[in-house]
């Protein structure tokens, strides 16, 4: 069995099993749709019959069984009773079918929309690492365009199903008229769907090529829509723009490919069918002694019987062009699975006294630390810096304290107990984040601070402001705090962006808050009124501020030199000594 097949098959189960119901009443309905065009074929030969009176010199066995059915229920063979006859048959075969398809499109908006929350779910439980080395392009294809794609398969695998029991009732008819000539049809179709399967292998090459390019277009639109205003302020929207058409020409040569496919199985199969039904009938009319109704039914069935193989081999086309989707969906999620976070114990933690990194020592890799034997103690309620040159190791530290990495060495101790014993998700929420790109929704601030979180009320996210210091110029505005922000918050100053993002982290009240070198864009004024709202909550909560910034150093308690991985300095403030000599604002590197 080919591996396309068999792929297509577990699409198909897949789907099947998750509304198993629906799937029954589908294979039902096409079941009984079946049987209806069947027996509405069957009632032409009487038809026919009648109408040519018999001129063909005999009449058939299904003809006869017609007429016996009839007989059976009360009704008259005439004319009229078996040409509405036919019609109902006919009728009924599309509302069941119609039936069958809503079946069919439940089932796959319903399982589409499980495979997106199944990868959010995974994706949600992932480790930070996970996220680190996938593509943001490839996520957004898994969470957009490859699940519809997906469910496209199980649609078409459907329509192929209809098209298998279609052209078993067909074959059973003919058979039931002329053995000969039904194999005949047969082969003739499955003749002409070899001949052109190559369409079919294009289809699926240039469906698969679709896939990687989807992905590839999304990482670079989001990387570019990003860093647009730096693209626009240095006049370099030629050279990204050329970037991504290569990608878009690509997927317009793939796109072509698989139109130019499809439409050339359509139309080659169409000459193909006709020489092969003017070589049937020569032979029929010339070998065969069928009666001229029975040879006008079969000559129906044969172009019914290579029509349906036709139809089914592009059934088969349409499944190579999306089946790539749905297996790229799977591996995506099942790689986000795979890494799952573990969240720790099941201790609950407090924070009664500090959070503290004990000889830690980490690295991504085993010849290159980022920390080696790092101790920083955090004192709850104290405002600690950590400060040092780029890449000396500083929010590696912060995600240590968060549980984001786990030490290669060493420990990290909550409340002096290993932080792998207590619940991690339940540790994370009493901790607070702003990070140095600050990210705004294009809605209001409220719903920036708030996140939509129902258990924040309208009261809590204004002080929540106002502990920012950022209350003043909200209340300020038309709208206050109603105020669209503008496509990520550019309809406010880089400081009233940070202090909204402050105020997102103060709103469900942390007892530690880490910013990320938060203040590190800010002009000099902007960051000391920030620094001095910081300095208001000393006390209330404890403060980790990742910067290399004069003024956080100054604010700060206990200030923490990082350099090559280790701690060279440290300065208490606390105290009326440093702890170690540290020239506060002096070089960093």
């Amino acid at each position: 069995m080919p591996k396309a097949f068999r792929r297509a098959i577990a699409v198909f189960l897949y789907f099947f099993t998750h509304r198993p119901l629906r799937g029954c009443l589908m294979l039902a309905s096409m079941v009984v749709a079946g049987l209806l065009e069947g027996i509405g074929i069957a009632a032409l030969l009487p038809v026919l019959n009648s109408i040519t009176g018999g001129a063909g010199g005999g009449s058939s066995a299904i003809a006869r069984w017609v007429t016996e059915a009839l007989t059976w229920v009360g009704l008259p063979e005439t004319l009229g009773v078996l040409l509405l006859l036919v019609f109902l048959l006919i009728s009924a075969k599309a509302l069941v079918l119609i039936y069958a398809a809503r079946q069919i499109g439940y089932t796959a908006a319903s399982v589409t929309m499980n495979l997106r929350l199944e990868l959010l779910r995974n994706l949600m439980r992932a480790r930070w690492s996970f996220f680190v080395r996938q593509r943001m392009g490839s996520i957004s294809a898994s969470m957009t365009s490859e699940p519809t794609r997906a469910a496209a398969t199980y649609v078409q695998v459907s329509r192929a199903l209809t098209g298998v029991l279609q052209i078993g009732v067909y074959l059973l008819l003919s058979l039931a008229i002329s053995v000969e000539v039904s194999l005949a049809a047969l082969v003739v179709g499955v003749a002409s769907s070899i001949m052109l399967h190559r369409f079919v292998i294009t289809t699926g090459k240039a469906g698969r090529r679709q896939t990687l390019l989807t992905k590839s277009l999304l990482s670079r639109l989001s990387d570019s829509l990003l860093a647009m205003k730096s693209i626009k302020v240095m006049a370099r929207e030629p050279q990204f723009s050329e970037i991504l058409m290569r990608d878009i020409k690509a997927m317009r040569k793939a796109q072509y490919l698989q139109l130019v496919a499809r439409e050339s199985l359509i139309q080659y199969r169409e000459p193909i069918t006709t020489a092969a039904l003017a070589l049937g009938l020569y032979a029929i009319l010339t070998y065969s002694s069928l009666d001229l109704e029975s040879l006008l039914i079969m000559a129906f069935l044969f172009l019914r019987i290579v029509a349906r193989v036709g139809t089914l081999q592009n059934n088969f086309q349409s499944i190579a062009g999306t089946l790539p989707a749905y297996w790229f969906l799977r591996s995506v999620m099942s790689t986000a699975k795979n890494a799952e976070e573990p969240l720790f114990g099941s201790e609950t933690p407090e924070f009664r006294e500090s959070i503290k990194l004990d000889r830690v020592t980490f690295g991504f890799d085993k010849n290159n630390p980022v920390l080696s034997e790092a101790t920083i103690n955090i004192p709850k309620g104290t405002f600690v810096a950590i400060i040092g040159p780029s890449g000396s190791g500083k929010t590696t530290a912060a995600d240590l304290v968060t549980g984001l990495l786990r030490p290669g060495g060493g420990q990290v101790l909550l409340d002096g107990k290993p932080l792998q014993e207590h619940d991690l998700h339940a540790w994370r929420r009493m901790v607070g984040y702003v990070p140095q790109d600050t990210l705004l929704l294009h809605d209001s601030i409220l719903t920036n601070v708030t996140l939509q979180d129902g258990e924040i009320s309208r009261d809590m996210a204004q002080r929540a402001l106002e502990d920012a210091g950022a209350w003043p110029f909200v209340s300020a505005l038309p709208q206050g705090i109603d105020t669209t922000v503008g496509e990520r918050g550019s309809r406010l100053s880089g400081g009233q962006r940070q202090r909204i993002a402050i105020a997102r982290a103060l709103v469900r009240n942390p007892k530690l808050l880490i910013l990320d070198e938060a203040t590190t864009a800010l002009d000099p004024d902007t960051e000391a009124q920030i620094c001095r709202a910081l300095a208001r909550l000393r006390g209330q909560i404890t403060i980790l501020a990742i910067s290399h910034q004069p003024a956080i150093q100054q604010a700060a308690d206990i200030v923490y030199l990082l350099e090559n991985g280790k701690i060279n300095a440290e300065s208490d403030r606390r105290s009326s000594v440093p702890a170690t000599p540290l020239q506060i604002g002096g070089s960093e590197g």
